[in-house]
């Protein structure tokens, strides 16, 4: 099912145990799903939190022309390349095993739907327990579709190509966007409605911070609410100072724990812990 996707899987050590309760042989399984751009290297910074927990872990960014192009105008790309994920797990022989998602800002967001709707519409035999949002989702579409393909060229072009290629995608997105052209628009608008609407009712942890500059925390403050009104457990922090996707590079040990503990607690046959005021409050500034 991989063969054409650029993915990477770590197993634990066969000595490895951090106590599962679900048995030796069904270590959890975590996706990790990247923000657009990302390098592995950098994602696998946030895969080593898991695999030292004993983990199984599965990296995967979609691509840059699947996040700002594909899947806003409409295209079907995401939905194959979920499915082709979760051929994954019974390619490696771990479909009954418990699955948590960490996701990273709207590119991985657009992509979790994908995988959410798949395990919803058509009953993939997958276990989700929960899972991890960094820097998302944003209710913003073109704009903020805009800022984050603009922080990605910064690093990439001088600034004369990066403010033309700006200047292109505004105008062939919102031109694709006028009505009569009766185009199925997908933007990160309907991402983050689908999103707030899920029939899924695992667990969602919201890890975001007032300093992001391209996702508003106000819009993940507003679907954790949401979320949690329609009988979802949520957890929610606000890292304050910190920009998009940085918030592990500047709190390591605050964002490490934070994940530990809500994987602990999402798996089965794990007693969760009761939800205390500071893991449990959702910060609506």
């Amino acid at each position: 099912a991989g063969q054409d996707m650029d993915y990477n899987i770590t197993f634990p050590e066969p000595l490895s145990s951090a106590g599962w309760s679900t048995g030796p042989s069904e270590e959890p399984v975590v996706f990790l799903l990247g923000w657009a751009g990302c390098r592995d290297k950098h994602l696998a910074k946030y895969s080593s939190i898991y695999q030292q927990q004993g983990c199984i872990t599965v990296r995967y960014t979609a691509a840059l022309r699947d996040v700002f192009l594909s899947d806003p105008l409409g295209g079907e790309r995401l939905r194959v390349v979920a499915c082709q994920l979760l051929e994954l797990l019974a390619d490696y022989g771990v479909e009954g095993q418990p699955v948590l998602m960490h996701v990273f800002s709207n590119g991985g967001a657009m992509l979790y739907r994908r995988l959410a709707q798949e395990i919803a519409a058509r009953g993939h035999r997958v276990q989700v327990v929960g899972a991890v949002f960094d820097s998302a989702p944003s209710d913003r579409h073109v704009r903020g579709l805009t800022r984050a393909l603009n922080a990605i060229l910064k690093t990439r072009t001088n600034t004369a190509m990066r403010l033309l290629a700006l200047l292109l995608y505004m105008i062939v997105v919102l031109f694709l966007k006028v009505p009569f052209f009766a185009i199925p628009l997908g933007l990160v608008k309907s991402t983050y409605k689908v999103l707030v609407r899920g029939r899924w009712r695992w667990p969602e942890l919201y890890l975001y911070s007032q300093a992001d500059s391209i996702v508003p925390w106000r819009d993940v403050c507003r679907i954790a609410e949401e979320r949690r009104t329609t009988g979802v457990r949520v957890r929610c922090h606000d890292f304050v100072t910190s920009e998009h996707v940085s918030h592990f590079r500047a709190f390591p040990e605050e964002y490490t724990a934070r994940c530990v503990a809500f994987l602990r607690e999402c798996l089965p046959g794990d007693v969760a812990e009761e939800e205390d005021e500071k893991n449990g409050e959702i910060l609506m500034h």
